[in-house]
């Protein structure tokens, strides 16, 4: 066999084996790099699509790519199913809905376990729910006869039928005497809330809004032109200086349709970083207003305990035999034959901002007091959030939500005795 084609065929052997090894390998890694493809909720869709009957069994779906991941989904009627774990190509849930009118679907991310919540949300779909037998219509509707003593006549129902280019519009059409043109406008109602709140938000409790909450109303008698919508509190809470005092209009309000609104809460709110319960009302371009209706509000916050670098000390009483404060230690001296206990005796506070600690000569004559005092001066929208003390407490209240304090402790130990006081400070301000 000649020498040059026996070297050829034994390279092309070796260049096809590390061909296959090549691609093995890059199969192996191309696996790899989709198996850490993070969770993601793909779509959300129902079956049947669009329009419902009361008491019929409606299947959603879920679709999901990627590794396993948490979610909640919020069928629009009755409360949130608990978070659950997306693995597969899709999760369904049935759901029979008893109530008429349009039901918002929606499946947010949301950690579940050891499961990181999954991407791509939230998404929603509206679901127009009618009478038994006929699927996202309305109910038939009694109007009244203008002539006097001909009684009420009964409308058939209007039946509207959803599709991806034509959304439902209002379900229940507006009464209407009979023989006239004039709509009996009844008060606006807010049946249905869904908050949709910025992605990374530090709240993520379902149902508490924040800075930023875009709000999807659904109802009756909103009417076909703009009005506004408002958040009130109760009038110890201040929304903010950009605003009235106890009360914020939304911003960006879009009126989709006399039963479909949606706006958004001013992100300048600052203001409280305590929970509160609050009341939505929709305010109609005529200027009648619906009933409240309530819900929970929180501005997403950052917190951080103090450190004795954090506190300025003013004052630290020099009256007992040993003293120490934030760490300063003056050792005082019994003298003979009073030569007992100089050196501090106690286990400093893991943690402590400020902390204090005065001792008085066992073979002492009489008490000894006196005072410390400390200053602390927040910037940069921090405010005192909480406190933990031990031992004596400062005669100057912690000053929760403000941002400068100067507590004072006013002490005295006894011949043979000691003290120790210690303060944890927690403060908070508004997520950055």
């Amino acid at each position: 066999m000649n020498p040059l084609s026996s070297s050829s065929l034994l390279a092309g052997s070796w260049g096809r084996a590390l061909g296959v090894a090549d691609a093995l390998a890059a199969g192996m890694l191309g696996a790899s790099a989709a198996a850490a493809a993070p969770g993601r909720i793909a779509s959300l869709s129902s079956s049947p699509a669009g329009a419902a009957q009361v008491g019929e069994a409606v299947t959603l779906v879920v679709g999901h790519t990627g590794d396993k991941c948490g979610f909640v989904l919020r069928t629009g009627e009755g409360p949130a199913e608990p978070a659950r774990t997306l693995s597969g190509a899709s999760y369904q849930h049935s759901k029979t809905y008893q109530q008429l009118g349009p039901k918002t679907v929606e499946v947010v991310g949301k950690k579940k376990g050891n499961k990181p919540a999954c991407k791509g949300g939230p998404r929603t779909l509206v679901l127009q729910v009618g009478p038994a037998g006929e699927p996202g219509g309305s109910a038939p509707t009694i109007q009244r006869s203008r002539a006097k003593g001909q009684g009420l006549t009964r409308v058939p129902p209007k039946i509207q039928k959803a599709t991806p280019d034509k959304p439902l519009g209002p379900v229940t059409p507006p009464l209407r005497e009979a023989g006239g043109e004039r709509a009996i406008q009844g008060k606006p109602r807010i049946k249905n809330v869904l908050p949709i709140v910025p992605d990374g938000d530090a709240i993520t409790d379902v149902g508490v809004i924040a800075p930023g909450t875009k709000l999807y109303l659904s109802g009756d008698f909103f009417g076909a032109e703009r009005g506004k919508l408002l958040i009130k509190a109760p009038t110890v809470v201040g929304f903010g200086s950009a605003h009235k005092y106890g009360e914020v209009v939304l911003e960006d309000v879009v009126w989709e349709s006399p039963t479909k609104v949606h706006g958004t809460v001013p992100t300048v709110i600052a203001e409280p970083l305590e929970r509160i319960s609050i009341k939505l009302f929709l305010e109609r371009a005529d200027g009648a207003v619906s009933a409240p209706y309530p819900l929970q509000f929180q501005v997403p916050s950052e917190t951080r305990w103090l450190t004795m670098n954090d506190v300025a000390l003013r004052h630290c009483g020099p009256d007992s035999n040993t003293e120490v404060c934030n760490g300063s230690v003056v050792e005082g001296l019994c003298g003979a034959p009073f030569m007992f206990r100089v050196e501090p005796d106690y286990t400093p506070k893991s943690g402590a901002a400020i902390e204090g600690y005065h001792l008085n000569c066992t073979a002492a004559v009489g008490d000894d007091s006196g005072h410390d005092e400390y200053a602390i001066s927040l910037g940069d929208g921090w405010v005192f959030d909480r406190i933990e003390t031990g031992g004596i407490t400062s005669t100057r209240p912690f000053p929760k939500g403000a941002d400068f304090w100067a507590p004072r402790y006013q002490w005295t130990v006894s011949p043979g005795d000691d003290l120790h006081y210690w303060a944890k400070i927690r403060v908070r301000r508004k997520a950055q």
